[in-house]
């Protein structure tokens, strides 16, 4: 089972996001258990076979379905394949998780990761194309965004886990970090991020390219993805262009990003590029700090 999960991955490449100091609230980096479950969800549909393979395409229409079988109202879905890995990245915000940051017996860590599991099992039996990914890399926030829990559970493995997981033991899934804090207190004056990613969708996304946005926060800062698909290998100064005219429409939120990091990925899913934009407090692009990372 690998133990590198690919979202992180990412921040080591682009080495964009200051590394978590522990603190005596914030778990240590160990193996989620996820128990056998007594009674699996049943999956709708039967997965696809070696004949079939191919016909499944995570295409804008086969996401929208994905996308659908989640219960929240902010989501975003980012299909991923890298290192012979093929993943699908899964954010989503859940206001469930605000009032259990300081629950004695799980906390917000604990509800998140069961939040995750459920999900995966949604969207496994919303389609068994799911069948042919490797793995779902969750980043699971609450209302205000705080991750709670970034992980991967191995598709293979949902039918049998349960969403009763002790995330302080090892067991089925790749390493899992918490959030483990609770969130940098904010000026609630500024704009809110639902209504960013909106307006960033709406300039941008088109069914070509399948954009999706989605915002972290963690004790190193306040974090804003793109993910967005390329027939071909932008131009780095193209690359720059986009994340600048992006990055002015994140400067109405408080806090600002720290930094504004990209994505790009071919049609089919298979990762192209990294890039980062660092901000300043005022949301002002540092153009002369934008790294480009090519992976192809």
């Amino acid at each position: 089972m690998k133990k590198i999960l690919l979202p992180f991955l990412l921040f080591v490449l682009l080495s964009a996001c200051a590394a978590a100091q522990p603190s005596p609230t914030q778990p240590t980096s160990t193996p989620v258990s996820l128990p056998a479950d007594p009674t699996p969800t049943e999956i709708t549909g039967e997965r696809p076979t070696a004949d079939q393979a191919g016909e499944c395409q995570l295409d804008a229409e086969g996401l929208a379905v994905l996308r659908s079988a989640l219960p929240y109202e902010q989501a975003a879905l980012a299909p991923l394949n890298y290192g012979g890995e093929r993943s699908l990245v899964v954010w989503f915000a859940s206001p469930t998780l605000d009032g259990q940051a300081l629950d004695a017996e799980r906390g917000a860590e604990g509800a998140a990761i069961s939040l995750a599991v459920q999900a995966a099992k949604d969207l496994l039996a919303a389609s068994s194309c799911l069948a042919e990914i490797d793995s779902l890399s969750f980043h699971v926030t609450d209302g205000s965004y705080w991750q709670w829990f970034s992980g991967s559970i191995r598709v293979a493995d949902i039918p049998q886990i349960s969403t009763d997981t002790d995330p302080a033991s090892g067991g089925g899934a790749d390493e899992a970090q918490g959030g483990g804090q609770l969130p940098i207190p904010t000026d609630h004056g500024g704009c809110a991020w639902i209504d960013v990613d909106a307006k960033l969708r709406t300039s941008f996304a088109t069914p070509e390219n399948q954009a999706v946005f989605y915002l972290l926060r963690d004790i190193g800062g306040s974090h804003a993805f793109a993910h967005w698909q390329a027939e071909a290998v932008p131009e780095k100064a193209a690359v720059r262009d986009t994340l600048e005219r992006l990055a002015a429409d994140l400067s109405c939120l408080t806090p600002v990003p720290t930094e504004l990091t990209a994505t790009l990925t071919g049609t089919d899913g298979h990762l192209l590029a990294t890039a980062t934009l660092p901000l300043n407090e005022n949301g002002s692009p540092q153009t002369k700090a934008f790294v480009y990372t090519l992976l192809e």
